[in-house]
């Protein structure tokens, strides 16, 4: 294979373009995820195109081609607050923000990864002291829209708490409209996001973003409880998947 710019009467032709590759039989494939451009020879972190298995068209994604082996898929990022993620259940099912800031990569999309293929899945947070820190999950994966997305992971390892803060598997996604928890208080609600709420749970890191110097006793900040405790908001959080075979 390949890399592909165009076709001449019907057949690749090798030029310049980083989504789309020439397979043996002289015909354009693009990549499902990160992890397959990075054995296409991508590595430099970045937007690439991808199309997952089963989606209808290319989507953009930001592609980590150096931390941990490389080739995962952005799925979260929060950095400076500067996109408002009290968002709608329609909003987390397709995906908003920007791409190269912060973003989520819509509930979707994610569940169409997960689904084709078993999935890792990696979180790095930052402090506002400088600390920072990472949990692994050697399985992730969501359910479709009609189980409310329900969470599936296990393996966890890392130096975030002794204990995963996701909250147990089949943990329903919710939103400030969409009430899927099993608290009476709407813990969505509360914390002005959407997130995997049980009863509302060790971790949001799609809460609110509180700055520096302002970023201790909330309940609905960017949290991780099992490192920094519920109501401490975090610096940053990068999460990410890649193919548990890649």
């Amino acid at each position: 294979s390949f890399p592909f710019t165009g076709f001449l009467f019907g057949t690749c032709i090798k030029v310049s373009r980083p989504f789309l590759w020439c397979n043996s039989a002289g015909n354009a494939t693009v990549a499902r995820d990160c992890a397959e451009l990075l054995r296409r020879g991508h590595h430099i972190s970045g937007v690439y195109s991808i199309k997952p298995t089963n989606h209808s068209s290319l989507i953009k994604v930001f592609c980590e081609m150096q931390a941990d082996g490389g080739g995962w898929t952005y799925m979260l990022r929060r950095q400076d607050g500067s996109v408002n993620f009290s968002r709608s259940w329609d909003d987390y099912k397709m995906g908003f923000g920007q791409i190269e800031g912060e973003h989520w990569l819509g509930n979707e999309v994610i569940r169409k990864i997960t689904s084709s293929s078993p999935q890792r899945l990696r979180i790095f947070l930052q402090d506002w002291d400088g600390a920072e820190g990472t949990a692994n999950y050697n399985r992730f994966s969501i359910g479709p829209e009609e189980q409310h997305y329900r969470l599936r992971v296990a393996g966890y390892t890392g130096s975030l708490g002794n204990h995963g803060s996701l909250p147990a598997p089949d943990a329903p996604f919710s939103t400030p409209d969409q009430d899927n928890d099993d608290c009476r208080c709407h813990c969505a609600q509360l914390s002005s996001a959407g997130w995997w709420f049980e009863a509302c749970g060790p971790s949001n890191l799609n809460g609110h973003y509180y700055p520096r110097d302002n970023h201790l006793g909330h309940f609905d900040g960017v949290k991780w409880h099992y490192w920094k405790g519920s109501s401490y908001s975090l610096r940053s959080a990068h999460v990410m998947l890649k193919p548990l075979h890649p």
